[in-house]
């Protein structure tokens, strides 16, 4: 099981989806070691070229499910999200 994230995650029991930073601007992937995994491989970049047997491959995109024709190419778009905040009353 592999798992991007946008900025680091902490993986932990008791902690899993905590995250320092939203606005790291960083990929990381996390490999479990397991079926059942306590502990993972992280690397981090700003690119990342998945492959896998078979054109498809099954996957979940923020809990959603999906199949994504491979190889995937996963990479930072700097400045992509645009949040709107309401105005303020003074």
């Amino acid at each position: 099981m592999l798992l991007v994230a946008t900025n680091a995650y902490e993986l932990s029991l008791f902690s899993l989806g905590a995250r320092e930073r939203l606005d790291e601007g960083r990929l990381h992937l996390y490999a479990a070691k397991g079926v059942l995994p306590r502990t993972w491989e992280e690397q981090a970049g700003e690119r990342f070229v998945l492959d896998a047997p078979g054109e498809r491959l099954a996957a979940a995109i923020d809990g959603e499910p999906a199949e994504l024709e491979t190889p995937l190419e996963l990479t930072v778009e700097r400045g992509a999200l645009h949040v709107l905040l309401p105005r303020t009353q003074d």
